[in-house]
């Protein structure tokens, strides 16, 4: 599985790209959670879209927090034929 969130750095309080692509697996349907790791921000749940490249991808936006640098963690949940699945990418934020 490759994810990726752009633009990089991933901005606060600005529209983000995210993408899925699956190898391997044929997934039915992918959906990312980003958790605030270092302060509850909240769950921020997007459903993914199939696009016509086969790649999955949506929109979010992370809210402004009063920490300096945050840290989050988005999971990657694929749903498929053989189940559930969950898998966690970390990454940072800088309050400008």
């Amino acid at each position: 599985m490759v994810f990726s969130i752009m633009p990089q750095p991933v901005p606060l309080m600005r529209p983000l790209q995210l993408a899925v692509e699956v190898v391997g697996l044929d997934a039915r349907g992918v959906a990312v959670e980003i958790r605030g790791l270092n302060m509850d921000m909240g769950l921020n749940r997007t459903l993914l879209a199939k696009s016509h490249t086969g790649r999955w991808k949506g929109e979010t936006i992370l809210p402004l927090c009063s920490q300096r640098l945050m840290e989050w963690e988005a999971g990657v949940r694929l749903e498929t034929e053989q189940g559930r699945f969950e898998v966690p990418f970390l990454f940072a934020t800088k309050r400008p």
